[in-house]
């Protein structure tokens, strides 16, 4: 008879969340990078509803797919970095591809399913979505009214510092797409200097303003900049991990979380060796 009051009480204590989770990107290892993440919230009893191009092989419990259509054939499966002319060209083009890529995703905002996704009555606790080259479906985080965490494949992006007061000085700080060594030499931090200043631009000119345009067409003209958004963001999970990519500057709200899509350590095959 004990046990009943006991698991009543215990009830109380569970808080399950209805997650929103938005990957309209089409690359497949940026969803890997946060797969394992939205399993386990799952199995921990939320409820998450995922918006991308990978779906589950196998239906899974409380984890919902919500299949994006290609745009097109996927750039990320046409464009071979090492068809580029050199290591200061890659520098240069890269962000330049990436705002073609950032193009492609805010065109998702006229998918019949994204539409249905803000005509629903759904009420979620938490919105899950990746900060990478375009923010057009962040209107979503202010239509709902819901708390946002961002979900970053790589290391930060040289746009994204500011918003967690991250310090991005390109005196000690290589720039992402730079390939620049950790202790640089005096042309190295002044051309770092500039490629930080390039990436900004690249990405307000052909990424931010782009995807405001979309977002406010997609959302309705009362939508705040998405930088303004995108301020309110309660913390990013990155997937890095400072012993194999260099330690930076690192503030509370972007925590480090580089191998959690490893999933279950196994343990090495045991090794017979024949000493001569």
């Amino acid at each position: 008879m004990l046990l009943l009051p006991l698991f009543l009480i215990f009830l109380n204590f569970v808080n399950s969340l209805k997650i929103l989770t938005l990957l309209p990107y089409a690359g497949k290892s940026h969803f890997v990078s946060y797969e394992s993440l939205l399993k386990e919230l799952a199995n921990k009893g939320h409820e998450v509803h995922v918006y991308s191009e990978f779906p589950q092989k196998k239906p899974l419990p409380r984890y919902k797919d919500f299949v994006l259509e290609k745009v097109h054939q996927n750039s990320t499966e046409i464009i071979d970095m090492n068809d580029l002319p050199g290591e200061f060209f890659k520098r240069y083009a890269t962000p330049l591809i990436l705002a073609g890529f950032a193009a492609e995703v805010c065109q998702k905002l006229n998918q019949r399913i994204v539409k249905d996704l803000l005509k629903s009555n759904e009420k979620y606790d938490l919105i899950l979505i990746e900060y990478f080259n375009t923010d057009c479906f962040l209107g979503f985080a202010h239509t709902f009214k819901i708390p946002v965490i961002a979900l970053s494949s790589s290391h930060p992006m040289p746009w994204h510092s500011s918003r967690f007061a991250r310090i991005e000085n390109p005196a000690f700080v290589p720039v992402h797409f730079g390939n620049f060594p950790k202790f640089m030499s005096f042309w190295e931090r002044l051309e770092n200097t500039i490629m930080l200043g390039y990436c900004k631009a690249v990405y307000y000119l052909l990424c931010d303003l782009p995807g405001n345009r979309d977002a406010k067409a997609f959302f309705g003209d009362n939508l705040p900049a998405l930088e303004k958004i995108a301020e309110n963001t309660s913390l990013i999970l990155v997937n890095n991990y400072f012993a194999l990519n260099g330690a930076f500057p690192q503030v509370p709200g972007m925590i480090e979380v580089g191998g959690m899509h490893l999933g279950t350590r196994q343990s090495l095959p045991k090794v017979r060796l024949n000493v001569v």
